[in-house]
């Protein structure tokens, strides 16, 4: 992983099942505009804010402790994971991400969003979201859900989703017994 400071123009990044990660390391590739990381011990994350050039970040079965990180990211335009942050008192920030197109992130509250223009794709907890009315002046074009209890469900977030927005795509994780 020291190695990665060898090069200091590095602008994209994928650690895939990396067990031991050096995140003072991470944290000096200052240079990078992509992140993805996939089944790693990412730690604290903390180090994810230093990297102010970040346009795309990717964290797939990461534990994510909090999204403090999020609010030095003021370039990022892509935010996707697949798990909520166990302390989500930071989520706010993400409504303030002026270039963000895509948050995939198991949301509740949405009307923190509610100013976010260039928003086109969202991630929706199924089972607690809110705030759809506040972000309907968004021209939302796909969802992701997370968390629908079945396939009924899911489809009932769909249509109430179509009664604000034209969406173009959505899909969801399956979280249910067939």
């Amino acid at each position: 992983m020291s190695k990665l400071k060898e090069i200091p123009k590095l602008k994209s990044l994928r650690l895939n099942r990396v067990d031991a990660l050096d995140s003072h390391t991470i944290g000096t590739l200052v240079n990078l505009t992509e992140l993805s990381m996939e089944e790693v011990e990412a730690g604290d994350l903390g180090y994810i804010a230093d990297l102010k050039k970040l346009k795309k970040l990717e964290l797939k079965r990461v534990t994510i402790p909090d999204l403090a990180f999020l609010k030095n990211l003021k370039h990022l335009t892509t935010f996707s994971t697949d798990e909520r942050a166990r302390d989500e008192s930071h989520l706010a920030v993400a409504g303030e991400l002026r270039k963000l197109v895509e948050f995939t992130y198991p949301a509740g509250d949405l009307s923190i969003f509610r100013d976010s223009a260039a928003l086109r794709e969202i991630g929706v907890d199924a089972a607690r979201y809110s705030g759809l009315e506040q972000i309907s002046g968004c021209n939302l074009k796909g969802i992701t859900i997370f968390g629908a209890a079945s396939e009924e469900e899911a489809h009932a977030v769909v249509a109430e989703f179509k009664t604000y927005f034209s969406l173009q795509s959505y899909g969801w994780q399956v979280t249910w017994k067939e």
